[in-house]
Parts: structure tokens; C-alpha cells; sequence
């Protein structure tokens, strides 16, 4: 056995190093593969409710979005394809809410891809090959990314697209036409994650203060075209006007920018600090500054990103991510141009290549827990439970001391169940108004709080109330509710109302 893997081991470093890019891409893949399998469900609201949820919606004919007076915030495009998508696994009968989302992560895991391959040759280009190999791993394997690649965050999709633009401009002879390619490849990132359009800002502004006012003209047309025609498109048909969908959005944000987490300017640097596992981040941070000086041009883009998000009050977590492989492949690059006598004495020392082992023993551990954990666990089984209940129609959520999670019809697959939404600040009069005439055969009891007290209040109507199946958090969803309650990430009981 001992010989058997020796023998491995060799080999794959031999195939490293006569072909380090296909090695990486099928490690990054294997990698991804895992949480494709086994990371069911959701990262955040949005990954869900405003992608999954509307698309299914379409196919039940219930319409989320396009039934409203006014467009909705976000495009239309990114469900879009998620409706052709399932409509087409409906046709051949793939109807399994599961089934479906395995593909949904397999595709976005291929798609991730390209971030490792853009992320190596731009890499390459303006470095060496064995810098490149070290971006490749980095964004292979940095211990978050498998399990959000697939994920279907527009945040994430949209990084291929920037990336792209910013490969096609570290071609060996730039020509005008190359720049209104980038600017096309870029203008589709726009598309996924409209808050991109301050990465093409960045690189229209460097150019702008160059004088290269032809070239910013290509780079516009070219950012234009495909935000014209796809975008443009989608919103005068459904809407009968142009970016409907972005007018509404940058009114919404105007308007509701206190409504979410605003924390303070140093949010993203602290992020960024925290989970390129220091000292590495810090190595980043600095050679980030380096290439800064060195390559303006490529790095301005995604610091005008970065910078943008830093100072907007909505600051949250997932909002930066476009700007990570940047930071990681400029980082990276910058600092092995760092060649002072003071650098180079620390790149020699033994606590720098010590610090590389921590980060990538850390970086490992953290990968090996993550990448396989099923995510919003218990705001899923339980409605896959229900889905499969003949005898279910109306359904009590309770969430105790907060509004009850939304429910993911996507999963119980009954689009017109009635929901009836408790907690414990109403009243038994409150409950009966809620109540009306519906005639709710489940309960939903999140939290584990004063249980028994809920049950009783319960019995009080339903008399025969029994406990079904109870569902518990997997240990991340565990940990993000322990760290910050207002996930809610509770245990969940389903009762049978008999």
C-alpha cells in the first residue's frame, strides 16, 4: 500500500509539473465534485428566493416577478436560464427538486472553472509559470470557494466574465478591438451582478486619465453591446421599456440602503485579513499594493470594486467575492515582485515558508469540513418531508422569537399551500384571526425554545397535536446561528395537526 501511493504521489507530481494547468483544473473539479454531491442547498436568501424559487415559479405558472405592476430588482436573464433549465428536465421527467439542483451545482462548479483558468494564464502572462501554478492552486483551493462555486450567487457568476476581460487585455499586442472585446466579455458580468459596473468604471477612469480616449471608446461600446442587447431586451419585452429592472433596482437601494447590515469601511479589509488565513492575507495586501504601481491598468478595476463596497453602508459578506480572485492573483503577483534586501531576506526565512504551511493546514482543514456540509439543512428536509404527505395543505410556521423562515415552495412543491406565521408575541385572538377559515393539517415549530410551552398553546386548537420528525441543523448552519442568531438556522419540528 505504502509503495502503491509513493507510486501515485510521483506520478501526479510528474504530471504537475509537465502539465500544471490541466492538473489544477481537474483538482479544482474533484474538489467542486464534492460539494456537488453532498452540499445540498442554500448559502443565503438570495442564492435561492431570487434565482431557484423564481424560476420553478414560472414553470407552476404562478409567475413570481413578472405578475407585478413594477419590475422587479434584479434581471430577469439569470432565472431565465434556470427556467429553461428545469423546463427542460420536466420534459424528460425530472421533476425531483434534488435531482434538479444536482445539475444546477454541476454546471456551476464547470463554470467556476474558468476562474482557475483565467486566474493561471493572466497569472502566467505578466509573471512566470510557477507563480501561475501557485494562483492556480490558491483559487482551486481556497477552503470557501469549491462549496460557493456552486452555489447559484450571482456574485459568483459574474467572476468568470471580469476575469475574462481582464485575460484578453494581457495579450501579447493590444488593439482597440481588443478592448471592446474586453468591455463585451465584462458587459457580461453586468448582466449577473449589476454592481460590476464599477469594475469597468475602475478601467474606464485609468484610461480616461491616460488620454486613451479612442481606446475608452472601444472599451464602452464594447461594455454596451451586450448589456443592449440581452439585457435591454429582456426588460422592453417584459417591461416596455429598457433596464426597467435596473431603474428599479437603483431606486430600491437608494431607498433601502439602512435596511441591511452597514457594520463600518473596514468590513471588507477585515474579511478579506480573515479568510486568506493570515499571515498569508497580509503577504496578499501587500503585494496587491505592489502591482498596483506595476500593472494599473489590471489591478485599478477591482480595487475600484473593493473601494465601492467599502464605503457603500450596505456592506454584506458576499458582496466582495468578485474582487477575491483579483486580490488573490495581483496579490500574489505583486508580492514576488517585491526584491528589496529586506524582502528577500523574509522570503528566506524560515517563518515564511513556516507560514505557508500553516495557511495551507489550515486552509485544508477548513476545506475538508466545509465543502461537503448541507447548508440551510432544516429549512429543507422538513418541506421535503411535507412534499411527500398526502394529506397536507395548509402549514403553520412558527419561528418563536422571529418571523418564521420563508418557505421554499421549490421544495415542498405545492404552490398554493396557505402559510399562517407565528411567533411568540401573538395572541391566542391573533392566532384565530390568522387562522380564519384555513384548515392547516402541519405546524412547523423552529427553535428549540419553551417547546413544551408551544406545544400547549397549540393543543389549545388542536387537541390531538403529534410530533412527526424532527430535523436538526447540519454543524455549519449550526455555528452561523450560534455566532449570529438572526440566521435562522433552528432546529425544526413538524407536528401533524390530527
Amino acid at each position: 500500500m505504502q509503495t502503491f501511493l509513493l507510486g501515485y504521489f510521483q506520478k501526479s507530481k510528474e504530471l504537475f509539473k509537465r502539465k500544471p494547468l490541466p492538473f489544477i483544473l481537474i483538482i479544482a473539479f474533484l474538489v467542486r465534485l464534492i460539494a456537488v454531491i453532498f452540499s445540498k442547498g442554500f448559502a443565503f436568501h438570495d442564492d435561492h428566493f431570487l434565482v431557484i424559487e423564481i424560476a420553478q415559479s414560472w414553470i407552476e405558472g404562478v409567475n413570481y416577478w413578472i405578475n407585478q405592476e413594477r419590475s422587479p430588482t434584479h434581471s430577469l436573464v439569470y432565472p431565465g436560464l434556470h427556467y429553461f433549465l428545469f423546463l427542460g428536465l420536466e420534459g424528460i421527467s425530472i421533476r425531483d427538486p434534488q435531482a434538479k439542483m444536482y445539475l444546477v451545482r454541476f454546471l456551476h462548479a464547470l463554470h467556476s472553472l474558468w476562474i482557475v483558468y483565467f486566474g493561471y494564464h493572466i497569472t502566467a502572462r505578466l509573471s512566470n509559470i510557477a507563480i501561475a501554478q501557485k494562483v492556480g492552486l490558491l483559487l482551486a483551493l481556497l477552503w470557501f470557494f469549491p462549496i460557493l462555486a456552486c452555489r447559484n450567487l450571482i456574485e459568483m457568476v459574474c467572476i468568470p466574465f471580469l476575469m475574462a476581460g481582464i485575460y484578453w487585455l494581457t495579450r501579447p499586442k493590444v488593439q482597440n478591438h481588443d478592448f471592446f472585446i474586453a468591455g463585451f466579455l465584462i458587459g457580461l458580468g453586468f448582466i449577473f451582478r449589476y454592481q460590476s459596473a464599477v469594475f469597468i468604471l475602475g478601467l474606464g477612469l485609468y484610461l480616461l486619465y491616460q488620454k486613451e480616449l479612442k481606446v475608452l471608446l472601444f472599451l464602452g461600446l464594447g461594455y454596451l453591446t451586450p448589456i443592449l442587447l440581452i439585457q435591454g431586451t429582456v426588460d422592453l419585452i417584459f417591461w416596455g421599456y429598457p433596464f426597467a429592472s435596473l431603474h428599479t433596482y437603483i431606486e430600491y437601494n437608494i431607498t433601502h440602503v439602512g435596511d441591511y447590515p452597514v457594520n463600518n469601511v473596514a468590513t471588507f479589509s477585515l474579511l478579506l485579513l480573515g479568510i486568506g488565513i493570515p499571515p498569508i492575507s497580509l503577504y496578499l495586501f501587500r503585494g496587491y499594493a505592489k502591482a498596483l504601481q506595476t500593472f494599473p491598468i489590471y489591478t485599478l478595476p477591482a480595487l475600484a470594486f473593493f473601494t465601492f463596497h467599502s464605503l457603500y453602508p450596505n456592506r454584506q459578506e458576499r458582496f466582495i467575492l468578485p474582487a477575491v480572485p483579483f486580490w488573490i492573483i495581483f496579490g500574489t503577483i505583486g508580492w514576488h515582485l517585491l526584491q528589496s534586501k529586506p524582502f528577500q531576506k523574509f522570503k528566506a526565512s524560515s517563518f515564511y515558508k513556516k507560514s505557508w504551511i500553516f495557511f495551507w493546514v489550515v486552509n485544508t482543514i477548513l476545506l475538508l469540513a466545509i465543502t461537503p456540509t448541507y447548508t440551510k439543512k432544516t429549512r429543507i428536509e422538513p418541506l421535503e418531508y411535507l412534499a411527500n404527505q398526502p394529506d397536507f395543505s395548509a402549514i403553520i410556521l412558527d419561528g418563536y422569537d422571529q418571523n418564521p423562515p420563508q418557505l421554499a415552495y421549490y421544495y415542498l412543491q405545492k404552490w398554493n399551500a396557505q402559510v399562517i406565521q407565528m411567533d411568540k408575541t401573538k395572541s391566542k385572538e391573533e392566532f384565530l384571526q390568522l387562522l380564519g377559515s384555513a384548515h392547516p393539517t402541519y405546524l412547523i415549530l423552529f427553535e428549540e425554545k419553551e417547546i413544551a410551552k408551544r406545544e400547549d398553546f397549540y393543543r389549545n386548537f388542536f387537541p390531538k397535536l403529534k410530533l412527526e420528525k424532527s430535523f436538526s441543523p447540519s454543524w455549519l448552519d449550526s455555528l452561523f446561528h450560534y455566532l449570529n442568531p438572526i440566521n435562522k438556522n433552528q432546529k425544526a419540528r413538524v407536528y401533524k395537526l390530527v
